[in-house]
């Protein structure tokens, strides 16, 4: 999608457990389009804004038996203007034409590319490589304040986010109140991410 679109490596980032986002606000804001100096720095000091630029789900069968299998889908918002985006989501999504500065994204081309690049990476998976660091490195909401929201609808408090397991997929949670100080969340939604206060000296 980076490529399709002509943004750099790491503009689009990983909300845990499942959303791709470009952050718009904040200290590691995409930077594109027609921005003055002063509109960039103001983009860079701002609140942290992460808006949503694809989905993934995943569904499983079969598993701890001889035939596990996977479907995985992922809706990506490509070729859309912020003009037609949905009045009701509008203010929480993004599109790759709308984060390359509003350059035509040609679909075609992104389902290529992607198909391309899936084939390694599945036989990749099959060979038992994950690409761990990329998937750490890409992820939104480490270091920051999270609100997560579970099945029953349920909220917490907000937890610094420190981290994510790479053998389990678990997102790090930094609670006093749980033996260790960690707690290791599988399940839930993230529902609201904040730039986490600097460390005390």
């Amino acid at each position: 999608a980076e490529d399709t679109a002509g943004l750099p490596v790491g503009a689009i980032r990983l909300k845990w457990p499942n959303d791709l986002v470009i952050e718009t606000g904040g200290p590691k804001a995409l930077l594109v389009g027609d921005l003055t100096p002063e509109a960039a720095q103001a983009r860079l000091a701002g609140p942290l804004v992460l808006r949503k630029l694809a989905g993934v789900l995943g569904e499983t069968d079969g598993l701890g038996t001889d035939n596990p299998r996977v479907v995985v889908g992922i809706g990506v918002n490509a070729d859309w203007a912020r003009e037609d985006f949905p009045p009701d989501i509008a203010h929480t999504m993004t599109s790759l034409r709308e984060a390359s500065g509003g350059r035509p994204i040609d679909r075609e081309a992104l389902l290529e590319a992607f198909g391309n690049r899936l084939e390694g990476r599945i036989a990749a998976l099959r060979a038992g490589y994950f690409d761990i660091a990329g998937w750490t490195e890409r992820q939104a909401t480490t270091g920051r304040l999270v609100t997560l929201e579970s099945g029953d609808g349920s909220a917490t408090e907000p937890l610094l986010a420190a981290a994510v397991d790479g053998t389990t997929g678990a997102l790090v949670l930094v609670d006093d109140e749980v033996p260790g100080g960690e707690r290791h969340v599988h399940a839930g939604e993230v529902v609201r991410v904040r730039l986490a206060p600097p460390p005390e000296v």
